[in-house]
């Protein structure tokens, strides 16, 4: 006597196949979503990262700026500060000019430049300085003080 065989199903539905097929998708739709949003995270970062570039460059200006009022000694803001900033009548020369400055060859994409103008109010003894930082894609920065 032979033990007998049980007959193949052959009547399937393909339920194991669907199952899987379903969980598969559920974890490509998981893995696209994180990766969707790790590059929307990276794009903020570097997005954040130019713009503290920017603004570290416009404070560079700032400071560049305060070193060239401090070494000519101010006795009226306006004549002797915004009035030869970037161009001055007669024999003195400008004091700073309203070209952009690269921060290094190095890198000329970090760029600031300074304008200064004197206070309506008061031109003789106040003014404002105004250090405009561009950086890496297009990033741009104004900080303005007051003297």
């Amino acid at each position: 006597m032979q033990p007998t065989r049980p007959a193949p199903a052959r009547n399937q539905s393909g339920a194991a196949l669907m199952m899987t097929l379903l969980v598969l998708l559920v974890f490509l739709t998981l893995g696209a979503g994180a990766l969707l949003f790790s590059t929307l995270d990276l794009r903020a970062a570097a997005s954040d990262n130019t713009g503290h570039q920017a603004f570290f460059v416009a404070e560079a200006g700032v400071q560049r700026a305060l070193n060239a009022i401090n070494t000519i000694g101010v006795i009226d803001f306006q004549s002797d500060i915004a009035n030869c900033w970037g161009s001055c009548a007669g024999t003195r020369a400008p004091v700073w000019g309203n070209d952009p400055h690269a921060m290094w060859t190095g890198d000329p994409k970090l760029a600031y430049s300074v304008q200064v103008t004197s206070d309506p109010a008061d031109p003789t003894g106040r003014g404002t300085i105004t250090s405009t930082g561009v950086g890496e894609a297009n990033s741009r920065r104004v900080i303005r003080v007051s003297l």
